[in-house]
């Protein structure tokens, strides 16, 4: 694994956000206030201790809260290297959004810890730096396996959330989704969150997304056909959500293909 940069308590005044940019590398923040961020091509709110693992080549963009005076404060590291990525197979991580786990583990603390080897050039730096953020990514996997478990008790969200993957495509709305699950508009979003990380209506589009790339890579339907299938009424909306999660027009996707 190779730290190319990372930093520690940085500070974001109000109004300061950082550049708008993809990379060719894995970009891991952890936020310890409250902030806002760009997903699927909106800027939404992010809360205290979330994380977000942004794969190489989306589009970054985050700053603080409008209702936050004091600004926003993360840490953050761009990682490569194909042993990360085998890391990740194995133990795997929600991406490209924010998620959080609320089970004691300090994701500030092991991130400190990963900076001040950062920092040097002792013998076996590099081998400690590998340990501690495979020490990470295997405390965020186990936070989230126990963190699912908490479903259990919410069984009419968690079948939602099971539905919306099955049939992302279907014209989902929050208030048929919150009526199926027994909760009201805002417990249910709020529910959600907590065990996926991810606001339903978000999740719809993730999942819509990743049928479109899928039905786009078989080569066997149009653009507009795509869209469609995936739920989308409008090719504009279609093309502007694909490319805000690939980095690329579906047309551009076709080619790469």
């Amino acid at each position: 694994m190779n730290i190319r940069v990372m930093g520690v308590d940085t500070h974001h005044m109000k109004g300061d956000f950082c550049r708008k940019a993809r990379y060719d590398e894995y970009v891991f923040l952890y936020f310890q206030t409250p902030f806002t961020f760009l997903c699927d091509g909106e800027m939404v709110n992010g809360e205290k201790d979330d994380i977000i693992i942004n794969t190489p080549n989306e589009l970054i963009y985050h700053g603080p809260r409008e209702d936050t005076e004091g600004g926003s404060l993360n840490d953050w590291i761009h990682i490569s290297g194909k042993d990360l990525e085998e890391l990740l197979e194995r133990y795997p991580l929600p991406v490209n959004r924010a998620f959080h786990i609320n089970d004691g583990f300090s994701v500030h603390n092991l991130m400190k810890r990963i900076f001040a080897e950062y920092k040097q050039t002792d013998a076996g730096t590099e081998d400690m730096i590998k340990s501690l953020i495979t020490e990470l990514i295997i405390g965020l996997h186990r936070g989230l396996l126990n963190l699912h478990t908490k479903s259990d008790a919410h069984s009419g969200v968690a079948a939602i959330h099971r539905a919306i993957k099955e049939t992302p495509e279907k014209k989902w709305s929050l208030l048929e989704m919150a009526s199926k699950s027994g909760y009201s508009q805002s417990r249910f979003c709020e529910i959600y969150r907590e065990l996926y990380g991810v606001a339903p209506m978000t999740d719809v589009i993730n999942n819509r997304i990743l049928l479109a790339r899928q039905l786009l890579a078989s080569g066997e339907v149009s653009i507009t056909n795509a869209a469609e299938l995936c739920g989308f009424s409008n090719i504009g909306y279609f093309s502007k959500y694909f490319k805000s999660k690939t980095g690329q027009t579906p047309s551009e996707y076709i080619k790469m293909r």
